[in-house]
């Protein structure tokens, strides 16, 4: 076992707002820093001064989520001028990277303590940013395929049929509406205020209606099984975590619940999903 590995302190997260909600026109950095404020307060045990970086994880890293956000976040949430920060991106990977990023420099011993954070305001910045240049080749290959494409491919390899999705779905609402009634999201919900109101809870779950559901067109594909119903919707929201290394938690007399035991990534082919045979060479590895 390693002499210093990560634990996880505490986390939490925005409201997810969507089209015409009342998160839509907040500053991703504003929206990013009071979150990270929020957290921190409810942490007063670790003093600022201790958080030596922050990883922020943004698909679209430009516009008004441009320039070195994470740098801007830290100051917004009055954090010392010592707390540097990054941005990566890596798509709808982005702040789970941010999360590897900062484990991985607790685990080497670089840092002890550090925020992982994701934000992301999908209506003032485009699908694929604001002036977007692709590459021939890969136009042609089909590489920029979006969110809605990649599930028809998905749904088509796998053969999983539009009546599963759509009862898939209508449950995933439905369990999000019983746990917002039961307060399951209450200690992971960070309320924002903004433009005279408050909001304290998702955007999106809703009372599923059947019977428009199953009426409604494919999104994507004409001849697909993807619709609106069934598709992640365009939204707006931040999310942080608070890492720190086993040994600095031992010093700070804190006993955390979690540890991060290992972190992987890989890559699978766009048009397929990855999910057939491996050729030789890899299963040779």
């Amino acid at each position: 076992m390693k002499d210093c590995y990560t634990v996880i302190v505490d986390g939490l997260r925005s409201p997810i707002g969507l089209k015409n909600g009342d998160l839509v026109g907040m500053r991703s950095d504003d929206l990013m820093s009071y979150v990270i404020k929020v957290l921190l307060e409810r942490n007063s045990n670790i003093n600022n001064k201790y958080i030596e970086d922050i990883v922020l994880g943004c698909a679209f890293p430009e516009g008004p989520q441009g320039m070195l956000m994470a740098r801007s976040v830290g100051i917004l949430a009055g954090l010392p001028i010592t707390t540097a920060g990054k941005v990566v991106n890596r798509f709808c990977g982005s702040s789970m990277d941010a999360f590897h990023q900062v484990s991985q420099a607790i685990d080497c011993g670089d840092i002890e303590c550090g925020i992982p954070c994701g934000v992301e305001d999908m209506f003032s910045v485009p699908m694929g940013g604001f002036s977007p240049s692709f590459h021939p080749e890969l136009y042609e290959n089909e590489f920029y395929i979006g969110m809605g494409e990649t599930a028809e491919n998905l749904a088509k390899e796998l053969n999983i049929p539009r009546d599963e999705q759509e009862t898939f779905a209508i449950n995933s609402h439905t369990k999000a509406l019983s746990s917002i009634t039961e307060g399951r999201f209450d200690n992971e919900i960070c309320p924002i205020s903004f433009n005279e109101k408050t909001i304290t809870r998702d955007e999106g779950p809703r009372e599923p209606d059947h019977g428009k559901i199953c009426s409604l067109e494919p999104a994507f594909d004409a001849e697909g099984s993807i619709t609106a119903a069934t598709s992640s919707p365009i939204s707006i929201g931040a999310s942080a975590m608070l890492l720190i290394s086993n040994l600095f938690a031992k010093k700070l007399g804190i006993t955390p619940e979690f540890r991060v035991l290992s972190r992987a990534i890989a890559g699978v082919d766009w048009k397929t999903m990855g999910s057939g045979p491996l050729p030789a060479t890899e299963k040779a590895l």
